[in-house]
């Protein structure tokens, strides 16, 4: 499972870089692009003590974009790298272009640089905004409608969480006055109002940035949580990603659909450990399937985590 954004966050690879300096070797191989494309640097990024970058940094989406890929798909190759095989992958948001390229169905540097001028794109043209996590039912919606007028769901994470998404001064209003009847938000680490009508203004440029990367057909399976399908050359070519981009994340859905068969076993790639939690609640009580979580914002004890590498492996 690959995320998107929201996932980043000061200091995310340090512990990594620190327990393997010489496996990484990806991160440094797209450093070198971002550096000279990005104005910015991926290791440096990743690797900063806590608050050593300012917050806002995190949050600006033409740094976060290739960030995130970047971070993800370097973790991913280390371990298919290390003997860890994959039999499909589930993308979440961005985490489906990173899906995409680590099944080998997209070329790595080129959605590197589509990455790159994504971020841009939407830090140009698109109004800045926000995203609320909202730990309550989607009823909540209709309970305080008036409020939520100018705001679309982005998000179904699991029941009893979901997220909106859109200008930032309707999101705060929210978030007061759902705290005051007591129902527990919280603002993602986003500057845009992704999967939302926020970004129709890239549209059209995006669209023509993905007719730019080449799609290959492979027997890799990735499972798209934006459009509940699994990505082919089709769907890519009809400007899949702009869908996800814009449409909701129905991460629940899709992992109701994985879980409803025998025996799965969901592996989180992410840096902050957010979607095996999400998938726990979704598939709670059922006793079939294993959830693994690899990274997390709390600093890990490395030895489990190398434990469970080598069961993987």
């Amino acid at each position: 499972m690959l995320p998107g954004q929201g996932s980043q966050f000061s200091g995310m690879g340090k512990e990594i870089l620190d327990r393997f300096p010489d496996g990484l070797k990806e991160w440094y191989e797209l450093d070198e692009i971002i550096k000279a494309e990005g104005d910015f640097s991926l290791i440096d990024a990743i690797t900063q003590p806590k608050d050593r970058l300012p917050r806002e940094w995190f949050r600006n989406t033409r740094f976060t974009h290739p960030l995130v890929f970047a971070f993800h798909y370097g973790w991913g190759r280390y371990l298919l790298n290390h003997g860890i095989c994959f039999d499909g992958y589930i993308g979440y948001s961005l985490g489906e272009l990173t899906s995409l390229t680590l099944a080998g169905k997209i070329e790595i540097e080129e959605t590197l640089r589509m990455t790159l001028r994504m971020g841009k794109l939407i830090d140009e043209l698109c109004p800045t905004g926000g995203m609320l996590a909202i730990l309550d039912h989607e009823s909540v919606v209709q309970d305080f409608f008036p409020l939520f007028e100018e705001l679309e769901i982005a998000a179904r994470n699991f029941d009893g969480a979901f997220v909106v998404s859109g200008p930032n001064s309707h999101l705060e209003e929210v978030q007061r006055t759902l705290k005051e009847a007591q129902i527990a938000t919280e603002m993602l680490e986003v500057q845009h109002a992704f999967h939302s009508k926020g970004m129709e203004p890239v549209k059209s440029r995006l669209l023509d940035l993905l007719k730019q990367n080449n799609f290959t057909d492979n027997e890799t399976p990735v499972l798209s949580s934006g459009m509940l399908c699994e990505w082919n050359a089709s769907v890519w070519e009809q400007g899949g990603f702009w869908n996800v981009l814009r449409g909701p994340v129905e991460f629940q859905e899709l992992i109701h659909t994985i879980t409803g068969k025998p025996e799965q076993r969901l592996i989180d790639l992410s840096a902050s450990g957010t979607l095996s939690t999400m998938a726990r609640r979704i598939a709670s009580g059922d006793q079939r399937h294993s959830i693994t979580t690899l990274l997390s914002r709390i600093p890990r004890t490395w030895e489990k985590v190398t434990v469970t590498l080598k069961e993987l492996a």
